[in-house]
């Protein structure tokens, strides 16, 4: 069976490593192959196993899929144990899963399991200069090397991450459904060349299970609506756009003490499975011949920020200029 005929009958999975000479759509190391970046942090923790399927105990580098609670993004069935809980005006099911028109990055390590941090760690990076360390936002970054101004740039949700006028901030609404419809109203209006929007809601995992996965559930719904509109009802900004989605975190692989009304286990974030994530990218960036591919390599939570600077054509240009802490390193190469 063919790979595409694979992840399309059965959800995601294929067991073993891929080995790919690139996965950026240039050759040129300072060429911006997007107009517009939109970063979604999933925030509040998501539980690798509950989306990407669960490792095979018998072989540690196979994984098996059998269902995804999100089939908008991968694909697959929708486990038919949560359809009970799950509110009646989702749409389980897409003809077109995000999957199909990107990358999905199956082995991602967060730089840490706390909130804070790793939020940071997706949008900042760490200078070494005369031996005091500076933080650069993704914002300012953009702003010296690309010379976006404030309203090229927006923040929609969750800690600001500078206090400053180089870029506009939106704090979250009071659901995740809000803060994307909120985003939803900055680009359509505004059209920015940079958007984060943050979403918090799943961090109901902590005492119920049901709460978060329909979060999960509406947030990637209207995720995947919004990227949907882009493409069909922008011609500003459709073909030119890149969407990364990433978890801010992961979560427990053990269950806690807490269930829920539905009886179902609830999880924290403090072990090393709550550092194991995911990110996907689709969009401007990404060639034909590798979408719908899966890459099972590890990667970091902070090659998030690299990355957007590449799809800018400024990654080098940084890299040269600032004494990096991290290595300044794109998921897509």
């Amino acid at each position: 069976m063919k790979r595409k005929e694979f992840i399309k009958n059965t959800g995601i999975f294929i067991g073993g490593s891929l080995a790919i000479p690139s996965l950026f759509s240039s050759n040129k190391s300072d060429y911006s192959v997007s107009e517009y970046v939109i970063l979604i942090n999933l925030g509040g923790g998501v539980r690798k196993q509950d989306v990407l399927g669960y490792e095979n105990p018998k072989n540690t580098h196979a994984l098996s899929k059998i269902d995804t609670i999100i089939p908008t993004f991968f694909g697959g069935k929708f486990p038919e144990k949560y359809q009970d809980i799950i509110s009646s005006n989702n749409n389980y099911f897409s003809n077109l899963p995000l999957i199909n028109q990107g990358i999905l990055f199956s082995e991602v390590e967060s730089f840490s399991n706390e909130h804070e941090p790793n939020f940071r760690s997706l949008v900042s990076v760490k200078e070494n200069d005369a031996q005091n360390e500076v933080n650069h936002s993704i914002f300012s970054l953009l702003s010296k090397y690309k010379k976006f101004t404030k309203d090229e740039m927006w923040q929609i949700g969750g800690i600001q991450i500078e206090k400053n006028s180089s870029f506009n901030y939106v704090p979250s609404g009071r659901t995740d459904d809000e803060t994307i419809q909120n985003a939803a109203n900055v680009i359509y209006q505004h059209k920015p060349k940079f958007s984060n929007i943050n979403l918090n809601d799943a961090d109901a995992c902590h005492s119920s299970y049901s709460s978060y996965l329909n979060s999960i559930v509406r947030s990637t719904e209207s995720i995947h609506q919004l990227w949907n509109n882009i493409q069909k009802r922008d011609s500003a900004m459709s073909g030119k756009t890149t969407l990364i989605i990433i978890p801010e975190i992961g979560r427990n692989l053990e269950a806690n003490s807490i269930t829920d009304q539905h009886g179902f286990h609830s999880f924290d974030h403090n072990d090393d499975n709550s550092r194991k994530t995911w990110s996907l990218i689709v969009g401007a960036g990404i060639s034909e011949s590798n979408k719908n591919r899966i890459v099972t390599e590890v990667k970091e939570s902070h090659q998030i920020l690299p990355t957007i600077t590449q799809l800018f054509g400024v990654h080098h240009e940084i890299k040269r200029q600032l004494m990096l802490i991290n290595d300044f390193k794109s998921l897509l190469v």
